[in-house]
């Protein structure tokens, strides 16, 4: 009997141990589940935030080159301009002459 009773005492620690190592493992499940819902929203979060860099950036970018275009042609009107006014000084040194 002596036998049987302890083979039950250790059947009955070892279901306890059982248990308390689910439950440790679940606490942890838990854990790391709530862990890891806070990191995925900082990610999404981070994500929105990136996506709007790169819509405002997009656009400033839009507006430069639209600038950019607008320089380029204001500065061959001015090469134009330059160049007719040297023609004309030119001409006008020739008639001094």
């Amino acid at each position: 009997m002596l036998v049987t009773d302890e083979f039950d005492d250790l059947l009955v620690h070892y279901d306890l141990l059982k248990k308390q190592e689910i439950s440790f493992f679940c606490f942890h499940k838990k854990c790391l589940s709530i862990q890891m819902t806070r990191l995925k929203n900082t990610l999404a979060e981070d994500l929105i935030a990136a996506k709007k860099d790169v819509e405002r950036l997009s656009e400033h970018n839009l507006r430069l080159n639209k600038e950019k275009e607008e320089l380029t042609k204001e500065r061959g009107n001015l090469v134009v301009d330059l160049t007719g006014t040297e023609r004309d000084n030119q001409t006008l040194n020739s008639v001094r002459m």
